[in-house]
């Protein structure tokens, strides 16, 4: 049987891991935390990744074509031609592919030209940095 000091050790060493314990899982939480925020900060490069992929690897240019004839909307693959037919009037319309001098080669959608159309996704990862500066 134990003695009362032997008692008062016991408890002081249970009291002692206890506090371990406790220290060991606010760490844990903290972990947690900051990989969850490094997780959204990854989703947000794929998605921006998944984006270039399509700017490079995208074999097709559907574009939204207005017919001047007859003001239908329709959607068309252009790809090499030079003329479209209107599904809806039948009527031929010319593509003009001459360059624009007002034209930057930019529509907006891609992420890898110089006018900054594919900044928006540093600005998501920085707003995540602002909101835990320790991660």
């Amino acid at each position: 049987m134990l003695d009362s000091e032997d008692n008062d050790n016991l408890n002081l060493k249970i009291q002692e891991i206890m506090e371990e314990l406790k220290k060991a899982n606010a760490k844990l939480y903290e972990i947690e935390t900051k990989q969850k925020l490094i997780e959204q900060k990854i989703n947000v490069i794929q998605q921006s990744v998944s984006g270039i992929e399509n700017d490079i690897y995208e074999d097709s240019f559907d574009f939204d074509i207005v017919c001047p004839y007859c003001n239908t909307n329709f959607v068309s693959d252009v790809t090499s031609k030079s003329s479209i037919k209107c599904p809806e009037c039948n009527n031929i319309i010319e593509l003009d592919w001459n360059d624009d001098s007002n034209y930057n080669g930019c529509s907006g959608s891609c992420s890898s030209c110089q006018n900054n159309c594919g900044e928006s996704w540093f600005q998501e990862i920085e707003e995540y940095d602002d909101n835990d500066e320790n991660c």
